[in-house]
């Protein structure tokens, strides 16, 4: 290599072939649709301990990024016969704002709504999901877990998760049950612009029907 080809080089990753790093897996449109919570319950349910049940239910339930979920701390979370609160959630992606509050809807007989609120009740730990030694797995009381490995216990659920698709998931709850909208759901996640939740809660033909109370659309008439 000569020296201009050496100068050229300056500043460029040189990656090799074998380590070329995989692209950042995003919430293609046709994933971001609520499954339902009959396959929520079946992905909680082969969950293989409770450290990933904990992780599912807190990124689900309160709509958080993986760095804002692991910041969340037992005390934020309340709850009545209503709905489930996160208070003072940190919102670590927008320059007007620092802090939301999450609400979800709370059905006393939904039996993942229930072990969630179970496990926050007697979480010893100041943070809702804490980190692990490495060598004796033991609990560590004041530190919180970190993104790597939040990532890594979610797709050893399921090879099809992933932790943004949770978020999607929630999002897409809202509006499939509750029929939230663009302007809806820009207020629930503190989105500054509408182009986020416009992804999410694409207008779906169910979803005008239901509003504009139609049972059930008309058969499309023939051509001549």
């Amino acid at each position: 290599m000569d020296l201009e080809e050496s100068r050229g080089n300056v500043g460029r990753r040189i990656t090799h072939p074998r380590h070329t790093p995989r692209p950042k897996r995003k919430v293609e449109s046709n994933e971001n649709r609520f499954p339902g919570w009959t396959r929520l319950g079946y992905l909680y349910n082969k969950c293989p301990s409770p450290v990933h049940q904990n992780i599912l239910a807190t990124l689900f339930l309160s709509g958080a990024r993986v760095s804002e979920a692991i910041l969340i701390k037992p005390e934020q979370v309340a709850w009545n016969d209503e709905a489930i609160y996160f208070y003072d959630l940190a919102v670590l992606k927008s320059r007007r704002t620092n802090t939301r509050i999450s609400m979800i809807p709370r059905d006393p007989a939904n039996p993942f709504i229930v072990s969630f609120i179970s496990y926050v009740e007697s979480c010893p730990t100041e943070y809702l999901l804490p980190a692990h030694a490495k060598l004796s797995g033991e609990v560590i009381q004041d530190k919180h877990t970190t993104r790597q490995t939040v990532y890594r216990k979610v797709r050893e659920i399921d090879d099809s998760l992933f932790p943004h698709l949770l978020r999607g998931w929630c999002a897409g709850m809202l509006v499939e049950e509750y029929d939230l909208d663009v302007f809806d759901l820009q207020a629930w996640f503190k989105w500054v612009s509408t182009s986020s939740p416009s992804f999410y809660a694409r207008t779906r033909e169910e979803g005008l029907r239901k509003k504009l109370r139609i049972s059930k659309a008309p058969k499309r008439r023939l051509t001549q």
